[in-house]
């Protein structure tokens, strides 16, 4: 794995985002370190079990939406770069003696051994620098990134069968903190967190600088998994259920009203989850009170869950997803067009050029 760690500038490069219901893609060329634009946006869905976790299960059908992508997509470049986020990554602060970026690679599985229960031999690690610390001996503070071989090389495998060219594979709570905190001038922390279908991340970054990430086995199927269960529907009419409930009770049909309670009752942990994770760093670091939560993801537009995080953090939260409205056939592959609009964040993030070096 490799991260933003200097200048990047690249002509044409495509992110790719993929999800547990479909692989969404953003092709993007830079012109200048401060000039993007974005050329392309599709969306491909996928049927239930090709994704799990974000990780591909069924290789040929992912293969077979990849090529479905890039050709109706309209997408002209075949280099890719791969976001990674699922419960299995892990993320820990380490602190380590100045080094050369080679040995660096070759002393990070020793390094790491005492941060982390993944297997070295099976594991793949990589090191994103904050800061320098000053002292006798020259020491950089960052962030350990561990993860299993063989679940970061089941998406890469895909995306070169399907005659594509993966050029890196970021970390996506890194590429989100890029995009979306950027505002000049803001030197307290912020906290991103990205809900998505099975795994959640939660990213305290300063001056766009992830300085703690924490994956969360919970996300938007939870509640869609007790929405069905509850009111013994599929998960199909629970999933358009959940993003189309009525809140206000004096209105709400009884199935509605039973949606909600049902859905208060859920967000419960994850709520405490995230209120809990950032208590512990704002416990274990000297920076200042964090700020702002950023929410973004499928799972954070379930209704009422911004306004029960903010009241169980006393943070503001700010609700924060790009969309683009794209032209899609019908399921059914008739001619008829249909308008979609389909949710960018994660693969517009990961197309963006690096603006920095991290230190």
């Amino acid at each position: 794995m490799t991260f933003a760690k200097g200048i990047h500038l690249r002509s044409r490069v495509v992110g790719l985002d993929i999800g547990s219901t479909a692989l969404r893609a953003v092709e993007v060329v830079s012109h200048k370190r401060t000039q993007t634009d974005t050329l392309h946006v599709y969306e491909v869905l996928l049927p239930k079990g090709a994704v799990v976790a974000g990780e591909v299960v069924e290789t040929e059908i992912v293969v077979a939406a990849l090529k479905s992508l890039w050709l109706a997509g309209g997408f002209k470049s075949k280099n890719v770069i791969l976001g990674l986020a699922n419960q299995n990554i892990l993320v820990r602060e380490l602190v380590i003696e100045k080094m050369s970026q080679s040995r660096l690679q070759e002393s990070l599985p020793f390094l790491a051994q005492s941060q982390t229960q993944i297997p070295i031999a099976i594991s793949v690690f990589d090191f994103y620098p904050i800061s320098e610390l000053s002292g006798d001996i020259p020491m950089i503070k960052g962030l350990l990134v561990a993860a299993e071989k063989e679940r970061v090389l089941q998406n890469f495998h895909a995306v070169v069968k399907a005659g594509l060219k993966p050029i890196r594979i970021d970390l996506t709570p890194f590429a989100l903190s890029r995009l979306l905190v950027s505002k000049p001038g803001v030197s307290k922390p912020v906290a991103l967190i990205d809900i998505g279908a099975a795994t959640s991340s939660l990213t305290i970054s300063i001056c766009e600088i992830p300085q703690f990430v924490r994956m969360l086995p919970s996300g938007g199927d939870k509640f869609t998994q007790a929405l069905a269960n509850g009111l013994s529907i599929t998960l199909a009419d629970a999933q358009i259920l959940k993003h189309n409930i009525e809140p206000d009770p004096e209105v709400a049909t009884p199935q509605h009203q039973r949606a909600m309670k049902i859905l208060e009752v859920e967000s419960i942990g994850l709520i405490n989850s995230l209120r809990n994770t950032i208590n512990y760093f704002s416990n274990t670091h000297s920076s200042a009170p964090i700020a702002e939560i950023m929410l973004t993801g499928g799972g954070s537009r379930l209704i009422g869950f911004a306004q029960a995080l903010s009241a169980e953090t006393q943070i503001p939260v700010t609700p924060v997803e790009l969309f683009s409205t794209i032209i899609r056939r019908t399921q059914d592959g008739t001619v008829e067009l249909a308008e979609v609009r389909i949710p960018i964040t994660v693969a517009l993030a990961l197309a963006l050029p690096l603006k920095k070096v991290q230190r």
